[in-house]
């Protein structure tokens, strides 16, 4: 069985404002798993059509919190408030971190509690022409040009063949100052990098924005600390404003560690929209888990939800559970696969192997 986009409703990209906003505005909630006798009244269609709703919340509605996620929340709370009168390069957050830590879903997850409360009035913005957020994916190798276009596209305009990027570059401030945006997110800021003959003209077009333009800014993208846009004397400037949210692998040494581990898997599991799976029911598993996805916060998700979407789907499965066979049964992301390799070589030089497999069986049992 395949499902497509069209039949789950789901619309194309967040890089325009009227998706972002139908994103933002009807988020997916979390169905009600259906008791057997509810089940058992349901028609083949009626069936099919829960079925692809419980399929479409894990697909994009599992959102848990993490200290990361909190800390993040918090930071850019703070730098709204400080920029609400300030002059000058604005405060901003930055958000880094390795491939597959998930900071894109933290640029979501901020996205929409800016949001919420930017609605919890009922207002609807586009009603009001107003933009509250924008959100820009970073061209590759992008010229300065090429970034402003990118912003001009989200706000559902074009680029002038005639317009020098100076001009181009106010009517970008101009365009963020009448449509009220407060807040706009760059996602893979890394694609700066490199020695380009274009990377040096399009960071000063960023940082320049950042000086002129009243949002607050969110750059997120993988190891910033190594980007050449915090290099030199204008990423001096950005790196005493703007503060930063490292996203880390979750360890599995300490006691701590471990629990905090658990506790997170317990949370996803308080999300899965599964008939049979009871909270707590992976702990045992955690240490499996923690391999097979090296610590990685989005992997772990993943790996949870393509199971729970198997239980869901899968006419074989009897209990409608995430278990420790599907689990096995679905392929981990490549990121943790080569990290989990890197750890079993150190183990092996080491002759640490076998004395850490022994303490996890211990720990399990």
């Amino acid at each position: 069985m395949y499902l497509f986009r069209r039949d789950a409703g789901v619309r194309q990209r967040l890089t325009r404002f009227d998706h972002l906003e139908e994103v933002l505005s009807n988020p997916v909630r979390r169905p009600s798993p259906a008791t057997p006798a509810a089940l058992g009244n349901m028609d083949q269609i009626t069936r099919a059509a829960y079925d692809l709703e419980r399929i479409r919340f894990l697909s994009g509605g599992v959102l848990v919190s993490t200290a990361d996620i909190d800390r993040a929340r918090k930071d850019l709370a703070l730098s709204m408030g400080i920029n609400s009168a300030a002059l000058g390069i604005q405060s901003g957050l930055l958000v880094t971190g390795d491939a597959g830590a998930g900071k894109s879903t933290l640029c979501l997850t901020l996205m929409r509690s800016i949001w919420a409360a930017y609605t919890e009035d009922g207002s609807r913005p586009s009603a009001e022409g107003v933009v509250p957020i924008a959100y820009v994916v970073t061209p590759p190798h992008a010229t300065g040009k090429q970034l402003l276009e990118a912003i001009l596209k989200f706000y559902g305009l074009r680029a002038v063949a005639s317009e020098t990027q100076v001009k181009m570059a106010e009517r970008v401030v101009d365009v963020m100052t009448n449509a009220g945006t407060e807040m706009v997110v760059f996602d893979e800021i890394h694609r700066l990098k490199g020695r380009s003959a274009n990377l040096g003209d399009s960071v000063d077009v960023l940082r320049d924005l950042m000086l002129d333009a009243p949002p607050t800014f969110v750059l997120a993208g993988i190891r910033l600390d190594e980007n050449a846009f915090l290099a030199g004397a204008g990423g001096d400037q950005v790196e005493v404003r703007f503060s930063m949210t490292s996203l880390q692998r979750f360890g599995y040494d300490e006691a701590a560690e471990r629990d905090e581990w658990a506790s997170l898997i317990r949370d996803i599991e308080s999300e899965l929209p599964l008939r049979d799976h009871k909270r707590g029911a992976l702990q045992k598993h955690a240490g499996e888990l923690h391999r097979r996805t090296n610590g990685s916060f989005a992997a772990l998700t993943r790996l949870i939800r393509l199971a729970a979407i198997e239980a869901i789907m899968s006419p074989r499965v009897e209990r409608e559970a995430v278990t420790l066979d599907l689990l096995a049964a679905q392929a981990s992301d490549r990121a943790s696969d080569r990290a989990a390799d890197r750890l079993r070589k150190s183990k092996d030089r080491f002759g640490l192997r076998s004395i850490l497999d022994d303490f996890d069986q211990e720990d399990a049992a």
